[in-house]
């Protein structure tokens, strides 16, 4: 086989994988939700879809605490794993009535967070069969929120 074959063949092979591995880059504008459920500024960035997080918010004693489980894109949902334990700055009630009220005026809020070597973009999501990211625990004592994770690309 010549040179110039071989190099047809491997430039082949070299597309096919690519191509196989390529992930859609999406360019995104939210609006920032901030820890203390403010709204903040706008922002575009081109991030990657990486899968979703489910998170359960429950108070117990003066703590809220945070569960969460993830999936992956094509993946299957992880146990519920402990996330967080911070101490309790308002009630669940006014929580959720943040988070709501913030999604409702703005359908597109998102949050950067940390993900190893790179940032990551926490969009509400909608799951199927509800009316919003954000609801109320079938035993009422905790709110359950769902998000869309991406890689932010630098």
């Amino acid at each position: 086989m010549n040179k110039k074959g071989l190099l047809i063949i491997v430039l082949f092979v070299f597309i096919s994988v690519a191509l196989l591995f390529a992930q859609q880059v999406e360019r995104i504008t939210f609006t920032e939700l901030r820890t203390d459920g403010s709204v903040g500024r706008t922002r575009t960035v081109d991030a990657v879809l990486v899968g979703w997080i489910q998170e359960e918010h429950s108070m117990q004693g003066n703590f809220k605490v945070t569960y969460q489980t993830s999936r992956l894109v094509d993946g299957e949902w992880t146990d519920w794993e402990f996330s967080e334990r911070q101490p309790m700055s308002i009630s669940l009630r006014q929580q959720f009535d943040l988070l709501q009220r913030a999604y409702n005026t703005h359908t597109n809020i998102g949050m950067i967070f940390p993900m190893g070597s790179v940032n990551g973009l926490k969009m509400a999501a909608i799951p199927t069969g509800r009316s919003s990211p954000f609801w109320w625990s079938n035993n009422g004592n905790s709110i359950m929120a769902l998000y869309k994770v991406y890689a932010v690309r630098p």
